[in-house]
């Protein structure tokens, strides 16, 4: 039963395009096959929001049966309504919200998380490598896994709090429309309330939150790549640089995250004094209303619990909200990153493009290391195949480097591909910014390699 609860989400399903570079459209291509899903885990936890409500309902019968009823003949004459309101509190309630929490951390959690995080590691790998030269390598991976903890967090908390917050603030109207209905349009007029307290402070949270993830991912990237070429760092880097590059970026990202904080606490503040007003107009007004004979002390406990519960559930909920917003903000800057079209795409299998008149033969390409046939064995590649000799240079990027050998066969003799690569005119100079704005690696362009200090090389 688990085994088929865990596997209702096709985590592994493939992506259907390149990622939209608008943040609805990109959440939809994220989440395109776990849309069925989704509805059904809300609607489960939106029938636990609504149970909330009626075991207020539940508590104001009993109060206002042992008030009607003399105390030797309560259990006699209302057993009926307490062994269900027993079944209630015993069966159904807990039924109910542990199908919300098995929806939650057993459905969606784990496949939502997966399944974005597939899509968007195979999109990347599908770039060119001039993606990767203009990045740091940690910096991306950590956009990556960013991004999709973000829209998990943004799916499991909608589902398990947003949809049950609604229903149970549905349910508490309509339990205080059958009670008097000025106490539903006084929680009405408390709503506007909430909502615009709510409105005036999330999209700031939105925008704080993005900086403070783009700060981060700066911090992780540039640690990440000093670590991954730590030989190269403890040869030629200097270490009072390393350090004030390292602690400038851990600056910045503290002063974001202060900054963000700031933002937090006031959101917070407001909330719980707003949350605060609930109980005592909804509690004060049910009393006045027993006073001039409106309503039960049955009514006024319903009351009390449904307005405590809306009070304690606003702190939660704007937590919850916080939370979401602040989420948003990290998937938005991780789609900034990630979401660009491919530079550089395959062709399809079947075309294969000819020059003009060449014929193309099927062949097999060898390639010769160092030393010559005889001292090590080659490296061969079908037709078909790519082939190509990386290097470690930088800060932990992987760039392309011309073979040793590289001849088209033609039928006027070989033309062989001369290597090295002529000097760089760029090197010695800043390197411009990344995609994104931010400075980057600010050591210079790296040599060509006859302008290095060594070339030409020492003949054994």
């Amino acid at each position: 039963m688990m085994h088929w609860l865990a596997n209702l989400i096709d985590a592994f399903r493939p992506a259907d395009g390149p990622p939209p570079n608008r943040l609805v459209a990109f959440f939809h291509w994220c989440l395109t096959g776990a849309w069925p899903v989704l509805t059904l885990a809300a609607l489960v936890s939106g029938i636990a929001g609504g149970l909330e409500v009626v075991s207020a309902l539940v508590l104001g019968l009993v109060i206002d049966a042992a008030t009607a009823t003399d105390p030797s003949t309560m259990l006699q004459d209302n057993w009926p309504l307490l062994l269900t309101g027993a079944a209630f509190f015993l069966l159904a309630r807990p039924l109910a919200f542990a199908a919300s929490s098995a929806a939650s951390t057993l459905v969606v959690a784990p496949g939502v998380n997966v399944l974005v995080l597939q899509r968007l590691n195979r999109h990347t790998l599908g770039q060119s490598v001039t993606f990767f030269d203009d990045d740091f390598a940690g910096r991306i991976a950590q956009k990556q896994m960013q991004t999709a903890t973000a829209i998990t967090n943004v799916v499991t908390e909608f589902v398990n709090v947003v949809a049950f917050a609604l229903a149970s603030l549905v349910g508490s109207l309509l339990l205080l429309i059958t009670i008097d209905g000025r106490m539903a349009v006084a929680l009405f007029i408390w709503l506007i309330g909430y909502f615009a307290t709510i409105r005036w402070f999330l999209p700031r949270v939105r925008a704080l939150s993005k900086d403070r993830a783009a700060a981060r991912a700066l911090v992780s990237g540039r640690v990440v790549d000093t670590i991954t070429n730590i030989k190269t760092v403890k040869l030629f880097a200097h270490h009072a640089f390393e350090d004030r590059s390292a602690l400038s970026a851990m600056e910045h990202y503290r002063q974001k995250a202060i900054g963000f904080g700031v933002i937090s606490a006031g959101f917070r503040l407001s909330l719980m004094t707003v949350a605060g007003a609930l109980p005592v107009i909804l509690i004060g007004g049910t009393v006045w209303l027993w006073t001039q004979g409106g309503a039960s002390p049955g009514d006024i406990a319903a009351t009390g619990a449904v307005s405590i519960r809306i009070a304690q559930m606003t702190g939660w909920v704007s937590f919850v909200l916080m939370t979401i917003y602040s989420n948003l903000g990290e998937v938005e800057d991780g789609m900034i990153t990630l979401s660009p079209a491919h530079g550089l795409t395959d062709r399809d299998a079947g075309h294969r493009p000819r020059a003009r008149g060449h014929p193309v033969r099927r062949c097999r390409l060898r390639l010769w290391p160092r030393g010559g046939r005889r001292h090590r064995p080659d490296a061969r590649r079908a037709a078909g195949r790519k082939a190509g000799h990386r290097r470690r240079v930088g800060r932990g990027q992987i760039h392309p480097r011309c073979p040793p050998v590289a001849a088209l066969r033609r039928r006027g003799g070989a033309r062989a591909a001369r290597w090295p690569r002529p000097a760089q005119p760029d090197a010695g100079k800043p390197a411009p910014p990344d995609r994104d704005g931010h400075a980057g690696n600010r050591d210079v362009q790296p040599l060509g390699p006859r302008q290095h200090p060594l070339w030409p090389p020492r003949r054994q």
